[in-house]
């Protein structure tokens, strides 16, 4: 700032200094309002400009995703649903999750629409949560065909997509780092003891059905293969439409085969009618395997009852106990805590999933410190192997983000000696619970 003293030469008698005209000294403070005014404006935009920044700054993480209220795949979708729920109340009562880049702790916001389980409807929504809600992170609807087409719009509007029960291989590249499968397998450890548990059997005359989607086709094609490797070849090899429920034909021909096993890959309205289609039939094959009675198993027993005795199946939680659990709550307290929140809606596997689905991207925001998809991304591989939650040990291929941990055992729907069932595991013989019945009584 300038003042008067500056304008005294260094060491003159201020008694000697000529006065200033009138006119001068008018110049003088002319040139000091100027600079008090600069000095003023310049305060005043770095405020402004902090303000901008500080109003940029997010005030919660969104989080978009979607759920089938109606059609075939409401049954699935919904309790998966609720579970993501439940971790977001959870983490939102204890504050919110830690963003360190920002120096505090954001709250979780859902943003979430109904697909009422059409892959169109989905396609539309999954864009609008992008392109006008414009959430941080997508978290997919149930299953493989449901989670398709998010997983190209994620990777081109660069949104870090956590897929909760995809699992379909063709999901997973290495030229995209925007996807990460949570809560089940992907493919090849989806059917890491299929195909050896059947063999442990000795059964080598095989038929296999599959249903023509991103799930069960691959699944099928991996099961073969791996029979392949044993020189096994299926007697019966053959794929229908997702939507088929009336399999009487598939049965009779079935039936002509004599197959030792039938393995059955479908989702569960495929399964519900082919169980309760062999019932009808008055048929029972040696061996049959189905997805769904061990991964649903309340679903499936409402659906089918005791028609599902002795049909083999992959074990999934809460069938499954894991008790090493490091990161979040465990079985017991998890079930607790949903049955004090979801009173009406029975606890299962699809609770859990959609729960462990949080737990990954609570964990991957807070090891990241960032809201970034590729920081988040690249945070979770740090933990990738490291965590174990309910649904098992956390793991995924750090190049294409598939679920290589989760790996399910292989479970028999059986007697529990009180005229109801229960899911014991037969294979592998460390993870056995109990031994399989093999062939079916019934058979």
């Amino acid at each position: 700032m300038v003042c008067l003293g500056a304008l005294m030469s260094q060491g003159e008698n201020p008694s000697t200094i000529k006065p200033q005209s009138t006119k001068s000294r008018a110049w003088i403070w002319i040139v000091v309002v100027v600079v008090i005014i600069v000095i003023i404006a310049g305060v005043s935009a770095g405020l402004y400009e902090k303000s901008k920044i500080s109003s940029k700054a997010p005030k919660e993480i969104v989080i978009g995703t979607l759920y089938a209220s109606t059609g075939s795949y409401s049954a699935t979708s919904m309790p998966e649903y609720d579970g993501l729920l439940l971790w977001a109340n959870e983490v939102n009562a204890q504050g919110g999750i830690m963003v360190s880049s920002l120096g505090e702790k954001l709250k979780v916001e859902i943003v979430a629409y109904d697909d009422s389980s059409d892959t169109s409807t989905a396609t539309n929504l999954y864009n609008q949560l992008i392109t006008v809600n414009h959430v941080n992170f997508m978290v997919a609807d149930f299953g493989s065909v449901l989670t398709a087409p998010a997983v190209t719009i994620a990777e081109e509007h660069h949104v870090l997509l956590f897929d909760v029960t995809g699992s379909s291989a063709t999901f997973f590249n290495t030229t995209s780092p925007y996807i990460v499968l949570t809560s089940i397998p992907g493919t090849p450890a989806y059917a890491t003891y299929g195909a050896a548990q059947l063999l442990s059997l000795n059964i080598s005359k095989v038929a296999v059905v599959y249903a023509e989607n991103d799930f069960t086709q691959p699944l099928a094609q991996t099961f073969v293969s791996q029979l392949a490797n044993k020189n096994i070849t299926p007697v019966y090899y053959q794929g229908f439409d997702t939507s088929q429920s009336d399999f009487s034909s598939m049965i009779t021909t079935l039936q002509s085969y004599k197959p030792q096993a039938v393995v059955f890959y479908g989702y569960p309205t495929n399964d519900i009618p082919f169980i309760n289609g062999l019932h009808s039939a008055g048929v029972s094959f040696p061996y049959l395997f189905t997805i769904f009675p061990g991964q649903l198993y309340d679903i499936m027993s409402s659906a089918v009852g005791t028609n599902m005795s002795y049909t083999f199946t992959y074990s999934f939680p809460p069938e499954q106990v894991y008790n090493n659990v490091d990161y979040g709550m465990n079985l017991s307290a998890l079930e607790s805590t949903w049955n004090s929140s979801y009173s009406s809606i029975p606890f299962g596997y699809l609770s859990i999933a959609g729960y462990t689905a949080g737990l990954v991207i609570q964990d991957g925001i807070t090891t990241a410190g960032s809201l970034n998809a590729t920081a988040v991304r690249d945070a979770i591989n740090t933990f990738s192997g490291k965590i174990t939650t309910v649904d098992g040990l956390f793991q995924v291929n750090p190049s294409t983000g598939m679920q290589t941990g989760e790996a399910p055992p292989v479970g028999q729907v059986v007697p529990n000696g009180s005229g109801g069932l229960k899911v014991v595991i037969v294979y592998p013989a460390s993870m056995a619970t109990g031994s399989a019945v093999y062939p079916n009584p019934n058979s």
